[in-house]
Order: structure tokens, then C-alpha cells, then sequence
């Protein structure tokens, strides 16, 4: 078991890992990658998750750190993990570990959520556990950014998730125009756009967080 700094961008270590140095074997033939497991404090997450104002530095492989929201960094570690723990918190009754607990589900619906009052052999074993993702889909399709993520189905305490898709490049005049009304609510974004003034390109679409009203 690796203990990884908390200031270390997760997905990125995974890609690193992963992939194949020139002259040498495959990571693959001398490790069976287990579970990344993030600890996750259902009376900060929330708070973290909408705070779009403040940057924190994240360690990429190469000792590169790169500045993020500290919306953006809380996000990448839980879509990163493939178990996730959630403490009891403060107040078991305000709702707020239910609705972090959806909010999980719908960023990384592919990880496993633990509860921090579970067993200690029960929870071990998944922790120790290999990740199964890994063999069957391979890091290329777990990682890469271009592949459009899972989607949860359905509401969860008022947490949905939603897929758009467009055979068309968007008119970037008229996606600025519409990002108001679009972004309502939004808690979390990520994937890729198609514009038409630079149809060869691929453009990242940028991570934001909203309060829901």
C-alpha cells in the first residue's frame, strides 16, 4: 500500500505510471495496480467543490505543479479513485453525508463508496483489492480525456448528471451566449468541444462550479 500526498494530481500519477519507458517492460508485468482509494470529509467536500476563487498548487509527475480551483483539484481526486471512504461527519441527520454520498456517485459512478462506520476487514479487503477497470478497459480508456465518461442515470438528492453530444461544431458566439443559462446549477463540467472558427482543434472545456440555487 502507497500513501500519495494529497497535493498530487492523481489521474496524471496513474497516466505515469502506466505508461511503457522507452526499453523497459510494461509497469503491468511487474505490479497489479490496486485500488486508488481517497478519504473524502462529506462536511468539507461540498464547500471545496464550489470554491472556484482559490488556487491550489497540484504535483504532477516530472515534480511539475500546476495551479488549480480548489473545485477543480477536490473533483480530480474523487474521479480518480476507484474506492472512496466517507467519514461519518458532524451531524449525521442535516443530510449532508447522503447528498455527498450521491454527489460521488455522479462524479466517478464506476468507484465503490465506503462508509467510514464499515468493518475494518470489510473495508480492507476492498482497499487491497486489484482494480478489475484496469484489465478490462486498460489505463488508455480509463484516462483518457476524449473518451466521454460514464453517466449515472436518474436523480439522487437532487444530483443529475447530464450527457450532451452534437455531430456539429458549436458556434462559439452563440455557446458563450447561452453559457449563462447552461451553467445554472452546475456543480461540475469536464470534456471536450468542437469549435467551428478552429475546426482541427480540440478544445478542453473548462472546469467550473456553481452554487446551486
Amino acid at each position: 500500500m502507497l500513501a500519495l500526498p494529497g497535493e498530487l494530481d492523481g489521474t496524471l500519477f496513474l497516466a505515469a505510471l502506466w505508461q511503457t519507458p522507452r526499453g523497459r517492460t510494461p509497469t503491468a508485468h511487474h505490479y497489479e495496480l490496486g485500488t486508488l482509494t481517497v478519504g473524502v470529509d462529506p462536511d468539507r467536500f461540498l464547500s471545496d467543490l464550489r470554491c472556484a476563487h482559490r488556487t491550489v498548487r497540484s504535483y504532477s509527475p516530472g515534480a511539475h505543479t500546476v495551479p488549480l480551483t480548489l473545485a477543480e483539484a477536490a473533483a480530480r481526486q474523487v474521479e480518480a479513485a476507484g474506492t472512496m471512504v466517507l467519514s461519518p461527519g458532524r451531524d449525521l441527520a442535516d443530510g449532508t453525508r447522503e447528498g455527498t454520498r450521491a454527489l460521488l456517485g455522479h462524479l466517478n459512478p464506476s468507484a465503490e463508496v465506503l462508509s467510514g462506520s464499515e468493518s475494518g476487514e470489510d473495508a480492507l479487503g476492498t482497499l487491497v483489492k486489484p482494480d478489475p477497470r484496469w484489465a478490462a478497459a486498460g489505463p488508455v480508456e480509463r484516462l483518457d480525456p476524449v473518451i466521454a465518461p460514464v453517466r449515472r442515470q436518474g436523480v439522487d438528492h437532487g444530483v443529475m448528471s447530464v450527457l450532451w453530444r452534437s455531430r456539429r461544431p458549436v458556434h462559439p458566439e452563440r455557446l458563450a451566449a447561452s453559457l449563462p443559462r447552461i451553467t445554472s446549477g452546475v456543480v461540475r463540467s469536464r470534456g471536450h468541444l468542437w469549435l467551428a472558427t478552429r475546426p482541427q482543434l480540440m478544445a478542453a472545456v473548462p472546469s467550473w462550479s456553481r452554487r446551486r440555487r
